[in-house]
């Protein structure tokens, strides 16, 4: 039902109304599959798995033989133990409700067919007398008993899953796909665009032509018992692959399975071999968006086998020592690599704006997006290129043999798809992934002859400074720049999108004001002009043309009052130490991402902010409005906004000076020459011009740096320096502020 209707006395508009029925959904049971882990059924598992014949694995000299037969022993053993059960799920019953209030909720029920009959009007307040009591002792049970279930002191993973009851946190999508999986499969397989043959011959010759010998091959060694124990031991996700294997098996069985997974993982390294049972990876599509319609709407999350993984980690861990050995990886890939992260790549480009303004010049920032660059990974190219930093022949082998002959399956509840081959790229969700991506595009700061750049895996930013009255010098060279990047970029395959790349000029409010009077030409890709905006998200860390961080400010706020608004709801039936467990892991790292970077943000966006963070304190503690929360700060661990920043300043620079990594940062940290100072540990201030740059990460936290005891920088670990500047800020978090 639905019309229109006058209202007079409240508004001169008419009213427009709906009325519609809503209907809860009844919960439909559904049958789940289990096995029953008691700890009885483990030690007989342990004590009869000693027995297992493991000696068929030894004696076999066949990669995927000998995996088969251990997937046999191991399956057939745990089936034997632990056997697959099935049980039929309803709706559970409230686990507050007890027989007390069933008994009074069965008297207001009776009550009100009683009054429905009579009509009379002791009845009706009978009824509402026993309703509001039913409601008053569930309200009043459901929030005893959530106190008592968290303050129980359960484990992080327990309180997840009660919270995710609550609705608090991200849910999983449990949709069945309206795509024909088929259809679903055959886009995710060919996501990449299309790689020109000639240009991919000619990249070959050419990588062909060039190839070097280093002075160090690199080759695998075989692993330890030891080693395997530790990764099994400390593998995350329990999601099976193809093999039926998840981790939480692999945990209860390594004590007697290690051996033989030893043999497996070293032949692998031997041979140069891959198991083709690995190869086959299980796609769950999620979607992207509430209501997908097609393919472009799911997002491919990729399942491959357990103890594949296991094998990856180790062939990771000795790549990575001999990629670092030998300085291989480009000193200005922040992605995927120890001691770099998002943040230092963005402090990178931040420190050298902000030097830049200092010197009176502007910066021109151009953000690339590549297209489904994981994707577009070509593995004849690949190859050649591990054999140019070294890689032995039967390492290339092995690698060969792990690219080659992939295969994926898109999964929905009990429905699959064909399989479908896959030709190009990376396999997702695998270990290896990721750093083999970073030697294919290790080469290409080559194609650049004028800007510097920044990358985190296959985000890229290219940035050149200069006086604002040279702006058209500028962008030329950016462009052409832009030209050999691009035809870098085509010799392997990937693709530059320019729709989705920005480009920002970056400056003090001066020059920014005096080039919005000037003609400045467009930066271009494939003479397709990249937009000029006033605000860019990079990397998820919001940037202006005038360094004000207004819109990341209110970006921030956004994200917090919105959860803050969804566990406000629960405040009631949450204890405080809930609570202040949700806020330190919900809403806290919003503040937390990259503050580092927000030393010069100004005193209006540091109000916001800091209102919001306050806000955050009078949830925990159900304060009023008004109340004031500076005590609560002390209680509850939790550093203002400013003492919170200049805390992991502080942290990053301790890396930054033990670890000298990132090298573009660590050569702006050093110390004093002084015999005193360098005892002292004092760093040199660096000169500058601007009030811009006193604030500056490197000129702001040195000082920080300064200000501090000198037991605490002497700190012989990081969790020690970290333990030690949290308990000397909290002794009086003004102090340093």
């Amino acid at each position: 039902m639905h019309g229109q209707a006058p209202v007079p006395g409240i508004s001169k508009h008419d009213l427009i109304y709906v009325s519609y029925n809503l209907k809860v959904p009844r919960y439909e049971p559904k049958i789940v599959s289990y096995r029953d882990f008691k700890p009885n059924r483990i030690d007989n598992f342990l004590k009869e798995g000693m027995y297992i014949p493991w000696h068929l694995i030894y004696n076999e000299t066949n990669l995927d033989k000998k995996l088969e037969i251990f997937n046999n022993l191991l399956l057939e053993h745990i089936n034997q133990h632990f056997p697959i059960k099935t049980a039929r799920v309803t709706r559970p019953p409230a686990p507050w409700i007890t027989n007390d209030i069933r008994i009074l909720m069965k008297e207001r029920d009776a009550s009100h067919a009683a009054f429905r009959l009579s009509k009379l009007e002791v009845d009706k307040n009978r009824y509402k007398k026993l309703r509001n009591s039913v409601t008053y002792k569930l309200r009043k049970a459901k929030i005893q008993y959530y106190h008592k279930f968290f303050g129980a002191h359960r484990d992080s993973k327990s309180q997840w899953n009660i919270l995710r009851n609550l609705g608090i946190g991200k849910i999983r999508s449990t949709a069945v796909p309206i795509i024909p999986l088929d259809e679903l499969n055959n886009y995710f397989v060919n996501l990449a665009p299309c790689f020109n043959a000639h240009q991919k011959s000619k990249t070959i010759q050419e990588l062909s032509n060039t190839l070097t010998k280093t002075p160090e091959q690199f080759y695998f060694t075989c692993t330890s018992p030891d080693i395997i124990f530790k990764i099994i031991k400390n593998l995350k996700s329990n999601a099976s692959g193809s093999d039926n294997i998840n981790a939480k098996l692999l945990k209860i069985s390594m004590d007697v399975a290690i051996p033989a997974i030893t043999d497996i993982v070293n032949y692998s390294l031997i041979s140069g071999s891959f198991p083709n049972a690995w190869k086959t990876a299980f796609i769950h599509p999620l979607p992207k968006v509430a209501s997908p319609s097609s393919p472009t709407d799911y997002r491919p999350i990729s399942i491959l086998p357990t103890l594949s993984k296991v094998l990856e980690k180790i062939v990771r861990h000795q790549i990575e020592c001999y990629l670092d050995n030998n300085n291989i990886i480009n000193i200005n890939q922040n992605g995927f690599r120890s001691g770099r992260n998002t943040g230092t790549a963005l402090l990178n480009v931040i420190e050298t704006v902000r030097g830049n303004i200092d010197v009176g010049k502007i910066t021109v920032l151009v953000l690339l997006d590549f297209s489904k660059a994981f994707d577009s990974v070509d593995h004849d190219i690949l190859l050649l290129k591990l054999k140019n930093i070294g890689f032995a022949e039967h390492t290339i082998k092995w690698f060969s043999e792990y690219l080659s002959h992939r295969k994926q399956v898109v999964i929905s509840g009990k429905s699959k798809s064909k399989t479908f081959a896959t030709h190009r790229g990376v396999a997702q969700g695998s270990v290896l992934g990721p750093l083999v991506f970073l030697i294919y595009v290790n080469d290409v700061g080559k194609s650049l002859k004028f800007c510097e750049y920044q990358m985190y895996a296959d985000d890229l930013q290219i940035y050149l400074n200069g006086h604002y009255s040279e702006i058209i010098s500028i962008v030329n060279k950016i462009n052409q720049d832009l030209t050999s990047l691009q035809d870098w970029a085509s010799s392997l395959g990937l693709v530059l999108n320019p729709s989705k790349s920005q480009c920002l000029i970056i400056g003090s409010r001066k020059s920014v004001n005096r080039l919005a009077r000037l003609p400045v030409p467009h930066t271009t890709i494939n003479n397709i002009p990249i937009p000029y905006v006033n605000s860019a998200r990079n990397l998820g860390f919001h940037i202006e043309n005038t360094l004000n961080w207004k819109t990341h400010a209110d970006k921030t706020c956004q994200k917090v009052f919105s959860s803050l608004h969804s566990l406000i709801r629960l405040r009631n039936i949450l204890p405080t130490s809930t609570r202040l467990f949700l806020v330190k892991s919900l809403i806290m790292p919003h503040f937390d991402y990259c503050d580092y970077l927000l030393t010069d943000i100004n005193s209006s966006l540091h109000k916001r902010m800091q209102i919001a963070q306050n806000s955050c304190i009078r949830f925990i503690y159900d304060l009023r409005k008004y109340d004031h929360v500076s005590k609560y700060y002390q209680i509850s661990e939790i550093f203002p906004l400013k003492t919170r920043r200049i805390f992991h300043s502080l942290l990053l620079l301790h890396k930054i000076l033990n670890t000298k990594q990132p090298l573009t940062i660590a050569g702006q940290f050093k110390h004093l020459t002084q015999e005193r100072a360098r005892s002292s540990k004092l760093l040199c201030v660096p000169k500058h011009h601007t009030s811009l740059y006193n604030k500056s990460y490197t000129v702001s936290t040195t000082k920080h740096w300064n200000n501090l005891p000198r037991k605490i920088k002497s700190s012989k670990s990081f969790q020690i320096f970290k333990k030690s500047l949290i308990s000397w800020l909290l002794e009086d978090p003004a102090r340093i502020s």
